[in-house]
């Protein structure tokens, strides 16, 4: 009689656990999909929200594996000590089941589709109907325990998006009634002047009204050169006031700025990437179908337990478990080289690539100009004209100076710093240096200061689209500094490793044609497209992906998000702008591109590594589907080769971190011997 007495107190138990558990309305596991906000929402809440989903879905799942381990504690205690246990481990079994019974039902009646929990409820209801009670609750105990691994090795590839315009303050200046008024950012409207001033961004599309400054626009442009602002001059928001002071009247303000546009082309394309089922999970649902085929062939022939014995062959948790763990493992392994893995599908993807597209300017070039020629127009050496340069910008802080001082410093030149100095907004410096009366500037300062520049001249010739600053001692000019853009100390070494591994490379530039075509020339990179808008980089994406090829692009710039979105897989520089880096799927930490070979190795060791998982995953359960029917194997027989299986793809899944360990234990060991 106990028998069932147990059957019927787990009865009423596990429906009153079933009616607690629909007022709890918990979402189904396996969905990506979260209630979406009004179309016109930022990114900024779309990414929150999804995050909060995420979150939910998480402490569902742990929630489940508590309950499904408990069940599992007391069905087998119950076995082995005391049977009435049943009446705890039986409905705990069922209650935990019912995310399972619930996933498989619902992804069926949204996509018309069979998913893989729906061979784990019909082995649940089987190994529950045979009387394989502690079977059943092990098939939930991986079940939640593959779900877990997968939502936690779903990287931050999703996570919230700092606000595009993230680097500018919560107030600006402005002009109001001949003073400057500090004002939150949110309260400016079209038509009112604020005022910028040097080292600030500028904070909306606007017209200059007053002042004369350069403004750093590669970020939205890609050109390596400043621009140089007058009246009646354009500025964009998120570009930076490098020198100089502005008043600018708003043509723009939110979400009607170039910059904020950009953000909305990204928005409409957010898919977050997560729509995208991992790749464990596809073929796991792949195999549902053929294993209900086989289970029904079975059952028609060789009876119940070998057709619950084959849906136990369905060994899809264990693909489940152990590929997400090769993904979290491999991304352990990135983060040690300063390597910023967001999307463990970027790994895979990465491995398919066959060019490598790079932004020119903040990617191979650095921001910070640096000296190039230097033009000496009467008898001043290059080191003197260097000289009289480095000493006016003695105590100035701008990237021109910056460049200057640096190339003295390298050249060994001394610097002495100016008798006086007057800095004019704009457009130059004057400086009395050792009785000599120095101007040092742009070329609208000398034709101001009635200098005479020729109109033929040697640098004109050889300019590339560089900047030009112009030293003028005692009302002549003596010389013109050439500014060029310096390419990263790294990126000839990464170009020829790059090309050793048979990857076409291509640069995608903002920039000039003159000076983009140089850096290619240089590099030894044959294709190169120039003085493209960010719409134009998104084509040329699409255009190398429809001849066949899989894309790697490299940027820095709000200019480069929608390439970036375009693209496979999507690599920023850490410092490059908000929206860069949170739309890139790989983030190189150090700030260079030192470990982007590194990067390769890693994408390829992961596929190798990926397929050894998936066929230790995979071949078990074939052999056990074979020993069902030749060898009339049945239901223990089974779930022994499960655990084999599942410590075979564990055991294939931490090997490369084990591997990885080794090495740098050696390594470190041979630096301290050393």
């Amino acid at each position: 009689m106990i028998f069932p007495a147990i059957l019927i107190g787990s009865g009423v138990i596990t429906t009153s656990l079933m009616v607690y558990k629909k007022k709890r309305n918990t979402k189904t596991l396996w969905s990506k999909k979260i209630d979406q906000p009004p179309v016109n929402a930022p990114i900024k809440s779309l990414l929150e929200q999804h995050q909060q989903d995420m979150q939910q879905r998480k402490q569902e799942a742990s929630h489940e594996l508590k309950l499904s381990t408990a069940a599992m504690a007391a069905t087998g205690l119950a076995a082995l000590l005391y049977s009435p246990l049943l009446l705890i481990g039986l409905p705990l079994t069922l209650y935990s089941s019912a995310p399972i019974f619930r996933d498989a039902w619902v992804y069926w009646k949204e996509k018309r589709k069979l998913h893989s929990s729906t061979i784990d409820s019909i082995a649940i209801v089987g190994t529950l109907a045979t009387g394989y009670f502690f079977t059943a609750t092990l098939i939930n105990v991986l079940y939640f325990l593959g779900q877990k691994i997968l939502l936690k090795t779903e990287t931050d590839s999703n996570r919230q998006l700092l606000k595009l315009f993230g680097d500018q303050p919560q107030h600006v200046w402005l002009w109001c009634d001949g003073a400057e008024l500090e004002v939150p950012f949110s309260h400016v409207q079209p038509g009112q002047v604020v005022v910028v001033h040097a080292g600030e961004s500028i904070p909306f599309d606007g017209e200059v009204i007053t002042g004369v400054a350069t403004v750093d626009q590669h970020i939205l442009t890609g050109e390596s050169r400043p621009k140089e602002k007058q009246p009646a001059d354009k500025v964009f928001a998120s570009t930076l006031l490098t020198s100089g002071k502005l008043h600018i009247r708003v043509d723009k303000a939110g979400k009607d700025t170039v910059a904020a546009q950009i953000g909305e082309v990204l928005q409409n394309t957010l898919d977050f990437k997560s729509s995208i089922e991992a790749r464990g999970t596809r073929i796991a649902n792949r195999m549902t179908l053929p294993t209900l085929a086989l289970a029904g062939i079975a059952l028609s022939t060789k009876g119940p337990l070998s057709a619950v014995a084959i849906t136990n062959c369905n060994f899809s948790d264990i693909i489940r478990i152990t590929i997400p763990l090769g993904v979290l493992n491999h991304l352990k392994m990135a983060a040690e080289h300063g390597i910023l893995i967001k999307d463990g599908r970027a790994l895979e993807l990465l491995g398919e690539v066959d060019t490598v597209v790079f932004d020119k300017t903040g990617t191979l070039t650095r921001e910070e100009p640096e000296v190039g020629w230097i033009y000496r127009c009467n008898t001043l050496s290059d080191v003197q004209i260097l000289s009289l340069a480095a000493a006016a910008e003695y105590r100035q802080t701008h990237p021109v100076a910056r460049a200057i001082l640096a190339a003295a410093k390298q050249r060994g030149v001394k610097v002495k710093p100016s008798d006086h100095t007057r800095f004019e907004l704009g457009h130059g410096i004057c400086a009395q240096i050792q009785g000599k009366n120095v101007l040092l500037g742009s070329q609208r300062f000398m034709n101001k200061e009635n200098i005479t520049i020729p109109e033929q001249a040697e640098w004109h010739e050889n300019e590339v689209g560089h900047s030009l600053v112009y030293l003028a001692v005692d009302g002549e000019l003596a010389g013109v500094i050439e500014l060029q853009p310096q390419t990263r100390p790294e990126v000839p070494g990464i170009i020829r490793k790059l090309r050793k591994r048979g990857l076409k490379l291509c640069i995608l530039s903002g920039d000039h044609e003159q000076p983009t075509r140089q850096l290619a020339e240089s590099l030894g990179i044959e294709q190169y497209f120039a003085e493209t808008l960010p719409e134009d980089k998104a084509r040329h994406i699409e255009a190398l992906q429809a001849q066949g090829h899989k894309i790697c692009f490299i940027g820095d710039g709000i200019n480069d998000a929608v390439a970036m979105k375009k693209a496979q897989v999507a690599i920023s520089l850490a410092g490059a702008t908000t929206v860069a880096t949170d739309t890139a799927s790989i983030v190189l930490l150090d700030k260079s591109l030192q470990q982007l070979d590194g990067l390769f190795t890693l994408a390829k060791g992961f596929n190798r590594n990926m397929k050894s998982g998936m066929a230790w995953s995979l071949l078990p359960g074939i052999v056990g589907i074979g020993a069902v029917f030749a060898l009339h194997m049945r239901i223990y027989g089974a779930m022994g080769l499960y655990l084999i299986s599942l410590g075979a793809g564990a055991t294939n899944s931490m090997l490369p971190l084990l591997k990885h360990k080794e090495k740098n234990g050696v390594h470190q060991k041979n630096v301290k011997n050393c």
